[in-house]
């Protein structure tokens, strides 16, 4: 009994340490992506997370950054033009969190060359940005891309 009774402690600690590593964020950009998977499946084919943040072992982090990983780069891009910008950058922010210099840098660089890029606080601010994005051209676009990315496979 006292070894299970241990065996439970060590299980209910690793189910802590796991939730406190699921941050709001990460919730908010699955949250994000089941949206896109239920509402529009073709449009979420163009959409890919940018894994940027988050600790990681230094032998890593080097390997990382040595491939290109950008600290500021947005948590999410959609790889379709729409109106006239050349795509679209999200990135997510919970709380009181706010942008890091190198994130408001660029955020501001890709909005300077084209990008449309927005900062999320929640899934219906996400959701409204992503249908006004499309508004702009992108949702009839889409559907030809789409097509004629499928034909070329």
């Amino acid at each position: 009994m006292v070894g299970k009774k241990n065996f439970r402690s060590i299980a209910d600690v690793r189910k802590q340490l796991t939730k406190k590593r699921q941050s709001p964020e990460r919730q908010l950009q699955k949250s994000i992506i089941k949206y896109l998977e239920a509402k529009l499946p073709k449009v979420r084919t163009y959409v890919f997370a940018i894994p940027n943040g988050g600790s990681r072992h230094p032998v890593e982090a080097a390997n990382l950054k040595q491939e290109g990983v950008t600290a500021g780069i947005p948590d999410l891009c959609m790889a379709i033009p729409s109106g006239n910008h050349a795509g679209f950058f999200m990135e997510l922010k919970t709380g009181k969190n706010k942008l890091t210099p190198p994130q408001y840098k660029k955020i501001n660089l890709l909005r300077n060359i084209g990008y449309y890029t927005c900062i999320c606080y929640t899934l219906d601010e996400a959701i409204e940005h992503i249908i006004r994005y499309l508004s702009y051209g992108g949702g009839k676009k889409v559907e030809k891309l789409h097509k004629e990315a499928q034909d070329a496979v």
